[in-house]
Order: structure tokens, then C-alpha cells, then sequence
């Protein structure tokens, strides 16, 4: 069997052998190495990521079964249409019950914090992180868009401050022991590194920015293909999961592109303990 997922954080989320469609199928930058998939069975997770050129590819690599696995709630990849929902009318579709804990279904557990402010909503974010850091609690905090004073750029920054202040920098604003995240592939490296992974930077040599990935490999990249992730877009964090969750609504984003219930769905879910809407 294969175990692959569309992004390399939600691949990560397989196990050890789990790994990109992309790099099952051998995608280089300029196409396709991989001529036939020999597995009996792969298994395709995050598929309202899935796209037709990729599809397309995998049916016609593909020797054995295809099993794929998503919600139709969740977002399709941005700029593209996803090919989930013409695949659930045409093929036969099994639909999951809910998790079942000890204690029973899993319940999403959010908590809206109303707050008078941008200013307001920051204080109270690094007030909560930092409860999460010193309980050694896993975290992660979301936003809807890039820019502004509460969007990502922004408050990346303010959360390095805050979380990882006496970091020796290293270049390029990234500093030892800072949370980051690979925006592109990159083939350079011996072992492909893909979009999506994220690491700890651990220092830096004449070449880029060395990381530690999840996996515990340790890669040196351009500091042009990594982002800090101590906030990631909701887009993003499509197909991850954390203990405690933080999302930050800012005011006129919050009714216009959080109204969309597939944008909903995945921000209220990916906490596993609580998540909290930050709400100005």
C-alpha cells in the first residue's frame, strides 16, 4: 500500500511511510518520472485538494486500487477546481460515522472571545499562547489573509517576539528555534522537500537557512521558500489538527470570506482539545 496525502504536513500525519501524491508520482519541476505505481492499493488523503492534471496522471500510472479519503466541506485548492465532488457522483462513496473517544463522539469544543480591538485581540493572543507554551501544550494560531494588523505577516512577527525572544538570529528574520514552514518543492536537496512541511530552524551556513523537519531530517533552503508558522492561513492548516487552536477574525474579513461554511468548517476543527475565535 501507499499511504499519500496532497500536502507534505497532512502526509507527515500518515506515519512514517506516508508521503505526497506529488513525490509517489515522481514530480521533478518539469514532470513526471514515475512511469508505472506498482502498490496494490493507494490511498489518497486531502482529496478536495486533488486536482484534474494530477488525477489525470495517477489513473493513468496507477497498476492497482485507489482509495481516496476527504470532506466535501473542506476548502479545494486555491486557483484550481477540486475534482472531489465530480468524483463522489460517479464512484462509490462510504461516508465515516464520527470519531469515538473513551468518553464518546468527539466533540469540537469553541470558544468565541470578544475582543474591543486589533490591539485588544493581540494582547489576549500572545496571553494565550504563551499559557500554551509553558504548559508545553501544542498550539497553533490561524488567520484569514496575509496582510493587516491582524494577518499573518503581522502577527508571525509579534508571535516570535513573544515566544522565541532570545532566538540568535540567523538571517533573512528567522531566528534559532523558530517555528517555519516550506512554501514551495524544492528538488535541490537530495531528498525532495515539499510544500507544506514544517520544521524548527537550527542555524544557517553560506547556503540558506538550515531546518529540522517534523521527520527529525535536517535540510538547508533558500530563505525564500520558508515562511514563519507560528500563524498560518486557515487555507493553510487544511488537512492539520493541534491540541489548542487560536483563530483570529478581524473585522469586514470576518463577513465576507469567514462566511463561507467550507472556510468555517475547517477553522472550527482543527483543534483537537479547544479552539478559540478571536473576534474584534
Amino acid at each position: 500500500m501507499a499511504l499519500t496525502a496532497l500536502t507534505g504536513k497532512a502526509a507527515s500525519l500518515l506515519g512514517p511511510e506516508g508521503q505526497t501524491l506529488h513525490r509517489l508520482l515522481g514530480y521533478g519541476g518539469g514532470g513526471y518520472s514515475v512511469a508505472v505505481v506498482t502498490q496494490d492499493v493507494v490511498f489518497v488523503d486531502e482529496m478536495s485538494m486533488l486536482v484534474w492534471p494530477i488525477l489525470s496522471r495517477l489513473l493513468s500510472v496507477c497498476r492497482g486500487q485507489i482509495v481516496f479519503s476527504g470532506d466535501p466541506r473542506q476548502l479545494p485548492p486555491v486557483g484550481s477546481v477540486s475534482v472531489m465532488t465530480e468524483l463522489l457522483g460517479c464512484l462509490p462513496a462510504l461516508v465515516l460515522p464520527p470519531f469515538l473517544r473513551e468518553d464518546g463522539p468527539e466533540r469540537v469544543r469553541v470558544t468565541t472571545v470578544k475582543c474591543g480591538s486589533s490591539g485588544h485581540v493581540q494582547d489576549s493572543l500572545v496571553r494565550r499562547v504563551l499559557s500554551c507554551v509553558q504548559e508545553r501544550s501544542e498550539w497553533q494560531v490561524l488567520a484569514p489573509v496575509h496582510d493587516g494588523e491582524l494577518g499573518v505577516r503581522r502577527l508571525n512577527h509579534l508571535l516570535q517576539a513573544a515566544v522565541n525572544p532570545e532566538g540568535v538570529p540567523v538571517g533573512a528574520g528567522f531566528r534559532v528555534g523558530d517555528r517555519v514552514m516550506v512554501t514551495k518543492n524544492c528538488y535541490t536537496v537530495t531528498s525532495p522537500v515539499y510544500n507544506g512541511m514544517v520544521g524548527m530552524v537550527v542555524g544557517s551556513d553560506g547556503s540558506g537557512v538550515r531546518l529540522r523537519l517534523e521527520s527529525g531530517r535536517v535540510v538547508t533552503l533558500d530563505p525564500t521558500i520558508v515562511e514563519l508558522a507560528y500563524c498560518l492561513t486557515i487555507y493553510r492548516a487544511q488537512g492539520s489538527r493541534y491540541d489548542y487552536v487560536f483563530v483570529v477574525m478581524p473585522t469586514g474579513i470576518r463577513a465576507g470570506y469567514l462566511e463561507d461554511p467550507r472556510v468555517q468548517e475547517v477553522a472550527r476543527t482543527r483543534g483537537r482539545e479547544q479552539t478559540y475565535l478571536l473576534v474584534c
